[in-house]
């Protein structure tokens, strides 16, 4: 929604929460910039629509305060779902908006980087690197092209009319979050038959959709132990059911912090024939 519109809303809504009335200082310079936007329709037809209605109440010679103050508020609401939208796909289940995560929403890119034909050393896929092992001058490479794809791919869903130093700083941060999100995407082993990933590893076996394979999908990573410990605390809260040993461990593959299931297993002592972390 444009900030200044926002802005007069929020001040009606004040106005009429301490003096149940309307200022009447700016009102007139008010329902002008009001009328701007309704004729610009650079907003959703739902909070276009709400605002027009509050227009219409505003400017009646005995406005009804209580349904200015309702109507204000649907809006505003309506507003914080739409920015929710850009980066969190939405659909409605039941009459209840149900936010979706970003697995969801950039499918179609996920999809497209998994058939790119770029191909690495030794011949490697693009959705085979691992930026966590792999050389620093080859990571940067598939970091560079992944952000670009993915930044391309929000812009073309989040074109903003006009926004605020706050927003774009908004904006940077859900295309970092959409980076990150293939970045952790791509890396993945396939091929791998009845390998064994080892004890404490770097991966974890999983069916992957895409590829239609049981691959090896690389874990979560975290910079210190305790963050890694954070992670274990949050997992233990989320996952009551789960009541197996997890524990955080540094990974000899990629020198950062992981979390797993404690294990019996010994460690392979031949790195050849698994896949040790």
């Amino acid at each position: 929604m444009n900030t200044t519109v926002k802005s007069i809303l929020n001040g009606w809504k004040n106005s009429i929460e301490k003096y149940n009335k309307l200022d009447s200082w700016k009102l007139r310079e008010q329902l002008s910039t009001i009328g701007k936007y309704l004729r610009s329709n650079d907003d959703t037809k739902a909070i276009v629509k709400m605002v027009h209605l509050v227009r219409d109440c505003a400017i009646c010679p005995n406005p009804n305060m209580v349904q200015i103050h309702s109507q204000i508020n649907k809006i505003l609401n309506m507003d914080e779902v739409s920015k929710m939208s850009a980066c969190l796909f939405t659909k409605k289940i039941n009459g209840r908006v149900k936010l979706q995560g970003q697995g969801e929403r950039f499918k179609g890119e996920t999809w497209r980087l998994f058939d790119e034909r770029l191909r690495f050393k030794d011949n490697m896929l693009l959705r085979n690197f691992d930026i966590e092992t792999e050389n620093p001058k080859d990571s940067r490479k598939v970091r560079r092209i992944v952000e670009k794809r993915m930044c391309q791919a929000y812009h073309r869903r989040n074109r903003r009319a006009d926004y605020d130093g706050s927003q774009r700083r908004n904006e940077h941060y859900w295309m970092n979050r959409a980076t990150s999100f293939q970045l952790y995407n791509i890396g993945q082993m396939e091929n791998v038959g009845s390998v064994s990933r080892g004890y404490s590893t770097h991966w974890k076996r999983e069916y992957d959709e895409l590829t239609g394979q049981v691959v090896f999908k690389k874990k979560m990573v975290y910079s210190s132990e305790e963050d890694a410990m954070r992670a274990v605390k949050e997992w233990k809260i989320n996952h009551l059911e789960d009541k197996r040993d997890i524990t955080a461990y540094k990974c000899a593959i990629c020198k950062k912090w992981h979390i797993g299931h404690k294990s019996d297993i010994k460690e392979c002592m031949n790195e050849a024939s698994c896949v040790e972390s």
